[in-house]
């Protein structure tokens, strides 16, 4: 595998479901105006961790989905559903 054939790979995820929670938690933290480290801070989640959601390379635990609801004041099948503009 190429070079480029493996940034493209990091690019797009075999799971649509870490993209639709990555995607919302990225939306959460633009309207709280949150930086990952600010969020880590808050909630105890490791800045790693936060961004390996947020980049769709993980799914929270259930446990994370909660505090993350919490913290942001969202439902817990807020993290599952797609919000993103379709085409068409």
């Amino acid at each position: 595998m190429g070079r480029l054939e493996a940034d493209d790979k990091k690019k797009k995820p075999d799971n649509p479901l870490a993209t639709i929670v990555g995607d919302n938690l990225l939306r959460c933290r633009r309207k709280t105006r949150e930086t990952i480290r600010v969020l880590s801070e808050r909630t105890g989640l490791s800045q790693a961790h936060l961004c390996d959601m947020e980049n769709a390379k993980r799914n929270p635990s259930l446990a994370t989905a909660v505090i993350l609801s919490k913290h942001f004041g969202v439902s817990l099948d807020y993290w599952t559903v797609d919000r993103r503009k379709r085409k068409g």
